[in-house]
């Protein structure tokens, strides 16, 4: 190898006539660099095949600097006259040739299997050309549809082989198993598939060879099951497993998102009973004379739940909206000739053999669903995560937030709730080989240390100065973060956990939070460190855990939505008890009484909250009664979308403190008729300038405004705006930390003691003058978009 080139390269190792078909490149992408230190000129580039299964690549670059890599994808012209005639694979190479004129900088002789026309080459290389080989169109698969189509009739009444048309699953398993039965009618022979096929490929023998020959592998009858269903539009899959294949069917019109797959629980989900979305065949059933329908589908459920057998399977129209087309095999030599000889008639069945399989109805679509139940229920269900991401569920105990441990829960929440300023602590240097299995210590939570760590507002951390440090300044600056993007605390000390296992299972305990004490995390200054102080609100049950309980469970703990009080608070001891009590019967189930601080997100439950408990009244408003009805019961007035001309802005009183165009007055003016809108707008188009306007309007009518956001960000800019133009008095913050009784006392004092800051100003003669200026200012308008007669 010349030491003035460097060459790197990715190729797949086969071709095939399938592979040239739909287009696959050989040679995936060549980079060449330039090691000498000199530069190269009139540099080309040449790939030749041997035998001549592809043109010879050629191309020229006119210089590559010292250091400089190029990189090309080097597009292969693939001959299909070669490849559609060879009936044997045969071992070849590419040659690369890199030089610059008389003189040969590189050379590399690069291996290639060429395979015959009917070689699959298996998941070396691109396994979803698998789809290629299943081929609808061929008159053997004609002959078993029409066959099956017969079969249909004697035992439906219909010949119709409608695919997905019915919409009924049951529908689509009677044409799976007409086919199957007619299939098998013709008395195929199975024969062995070669060993390790699924990765090393094998020839296929298309349908019209099977017909001839009576003979097939595992994959071939797989293919031509496939073809089959194909044909009368049924989307067929192709399952390998180590050494073995067989078809599954979707028995609803869908795909999966990608066309080669690995997860078996793709399969296993879908085919669960309840969903029954997807069937799996053994395909060499169908050479057994005697076997039904329904034992083909339980012989391969048995092969897929099989340990390490499972290898991958290929979604057949995925692979076809891929744009991986079946082999077009008019192409090759000759096509596949087959002798057609007398055939004696087909002993067809004259009844399918089929067992039906019970196939229970898919939930309607969610959309559908609430149509028909309660969509309080509905939206109630969509604002609480159920999952076990969500951390008030499933939360890591000894690796998430800041484990604190506490002699006495309730002594803490006293405290916090007494407004007491709280410090963090690391470990005790003598317990730091108990940290692990520290909440299982009893004499430590005894011992003085944490005693007077309780008395002198102190919290023992579990974890080492070092790891303190940084999980507190973590947690600071996400809790801040949290807030300034979504204006909501997400801080909260927890306090008492439950241990919990999933139904059926005791090898991975849960913990979920159980009382949570909303606190803000303060900073002193880097060598003070750190404390934490109750806010001013209510401590709050984990309510995610309550609906969870009851949902899985059975568990009803609704009764701790009062929490007990106590003289500070909360009652944490009669919580944790009451708790004890409804999971007293619960295998391995217990409540910890510790503690954690960490971030938890409730920014939904206010709203989860008025659902439940204020669903009546919201029923009232005419937009929230239109969307659980499914009615549009608003009506709008004639106003609405009205084109806001120079004669409308002239006539109409606008309060608009900032500048807007006549799309943005037709919102403004919309906003003034009591309308219910929608308002669309792109970023930049001006909707929080828009925004500002409309409350100002809707203000200047002696209307109170809700504005409500997702994103502080949204919020802050119209905020900012609402000041700037004067009306920060009139906006009453109640968001988050805005939202502190203290906080609106104080905005409440500020807006009574507001006055006028213009005196003596004749507002008359300022309207007319504003109107005279808009009116001089539309005349310009009105000429620009005066008509002259031709």
């Amino acid at each position: 190898m010349n030491p003035t080139i460097e060459c790197h390269y990715e190729y797949d190792k086969k071709v095939s006539f399938a592979l040239q078909q739909n287009h696959v490149p050989v040679v995936k992408f060549l980079s060449i660099k330039n090691t000498s230190a000199d530069s190269l000129s009139n540099i080309k580039v040449e790939i030749t095949a041997n035998p001549e299964f592809s043109e010879v690549y050629s191309l020229n670059i006119e210089k590559i600097e010292s250091d400089e890599v190029i990189e090309i994808r080097p597009d292969l012209q693939l001959s299909s006259h070669f490849l559609s005639v060879l009936d044997e694979s045969i071992v070849g190479n590419l040659q690369l040739t890199i030089s610059d004129g008389d003189r040969e900088l590189y050379k590399e002789n690069l291996p290639i299997d060429v395979m015959s026309f009917d070689s699959w080459p298996g998941s070396s290389v691109l396994p979803e050309i698998i789809s290629s080989f299943i081929t609808p169109n061929r008159p053997f698969v004609n002959d078993i549809v029409r066959q099956a189509a017969s079969i249909m009739e004697t035992n439906t009444g219909s010949n119709a082989m409608d695919g997905y048309q019915s919409g009924d699953p049951n529908r689509v398993l009677a044409q799976l198993s007409a086919i199957y039965s007619a299939i098998q009618a013709h008395e195929i022979a199975y024969v062995s598939a070669p060993a390790s096929f699924e990765d090393e490929g094998q020839k296929i023998c298309f349908p019209d060879l099977i017909k001839e020959h009576k003979l097939g592998t595992c994959l071939d009858l797989a293919l031509l099951y496939a073809a089959c269903a194909e044909a009368v539009g049924i989307y067929p899959l192709v399952v390998f497993l180590k050494g073995h294949a067989f078809p599954a069917f979707w028995l609803k019109e869908q795909t999966t998102y990608e066309s080669f797959q690995d997860d078996k629980s793709i399969l296993t989900k879908h085919m669960a009973h309840g969903i029954n979305e997807l069937i799996a065949v053994e395909s060499t059933y169908l050479t057994k004379e005697d076997s039904t329908f329904n034992e083909a589908v339980k012989n391969a459920e048995v092969n897929l739940d099989k340990v390490d057998f499972f290898q991958y399977f290929i979604d057949v129209k995925r692979s076809r909206i891929g744009q991986i087309k079946p082999i077009d095999l008019k192409k090759v030599s000759g096509d596949i000739e087959v002798e057609v000889n007398q055939e004696e008639p087909l002993n067809m069945p004259n009844k399918m053999a089929f067992d039906q399989v019970e196939v229970i109805p898919e939930k309607e679509d969610a959309d559908q669903q609430v149509q028909q139940e309660s969509k309080v229920i509905y939206w109630q269900n969509k604002l609480i995560d159920m999952s076990l991401r969500n951390n008030l569920l499933n939360y890591r105990l000894h690796t998430q937030g800041i484990p604190v441990v506490t002699p006495d829960l309730s002594r803490t929440e006293d405290i916090l709730a007494m407004g007491k300023k709280v410090f963090i602590n690391p470990l005790p240097n003598e317990w730091q080989n108990k940290a692990r299995d520290f909440r299982e210590q009893k004499e430590l939570l005894q011992s003085k240390i944490l005693q007077g760590d309780m008395q002198n507002n102190r919290l023992r951390s579990t974890l080492t100065e070092v790891n303190l440090d940084k999980e507190l300044v973590k947690l600071y600056r996400n809790a801040k973060n949290t807030l300034e993007e979504s204006g909501a605390n997400s801080l909260f000390v927890a306090l008492g956990f439950l241990k919990w296992y999933e139904e059926k299972s005791y090898t991975k305990e849960r913990y979920a939070p159980i009382l949570l004490l909303p606190v803000d995390l303060v900073r002193m200054s880097a060598k003070k460190g750190y404390y934490i102080r109750a806010r001013d609100e209510e401590v709050q049950i984990n309510i995610s855990l309550i609906e969870y309980l009851k949902q899985k469970f059975g568990i009803d703990a609704s009764g701790l939505y009062e929490i007990p009080k106590d003289e500070h608070g909360a009652d944490v001891k009669k919580v944790l008890t009451t708790m004890r009590r409804l999971i007293m019967t619960m295998k391995s189930w217990d409540v910890l009484e510790t503690a954690s601080i960490g971030l938890f997100s409730f920014s939904k439950f206010v709203m989860w909250n008025d659902l439940v408990n204020n669903s009546e009244e919201l029923k009232e408003n005419k937009v929230v009664k239109s969307l659980m009805e499914g009615n549009y019961l608003v009506e709008t007035t004639e106003s609405m979308n009205k084109p806001v001309t120079t004669e409308v802005d002239e006539e109409e009183t606008i309060y608009a403190p900032l500048s807007s165009d006549s799309t943005q007055k037709e919102a403004i003016l919309a906003t003034g008729a009591n309308n219910s809108f929608v308002l669309h707008g792109p970023p930049g188009s001006g909707k929080s300038q828009t925004i500002t306007n409309m409350i100002s309007h809707a203000l200047a009518n002696g209307k109170t405004v809700l504005f409500v956001v997702e994103k502080m960000a949204a919020l802050s800019v119209v905020q900012k705006r609402l000041a700037d133009i004067g009306l920060a008095n009139f906006c009453l913050e109640v968001y988050s930390n805005k939202g502190q009784k203290k906080d609106i006392l104080a905005q409440l004092e500020t807006s009574f003691n507001a006055q006028h800051k213009t005196k003596g100003t004749n507002w008359s003669e300022k309207s007319e003058e504003i109107k005279k200026l808009k009116k001089e200012l539309n005349s310009y308008v009105k000429d620009l978009q005066f008509i002259f007669d031709k």
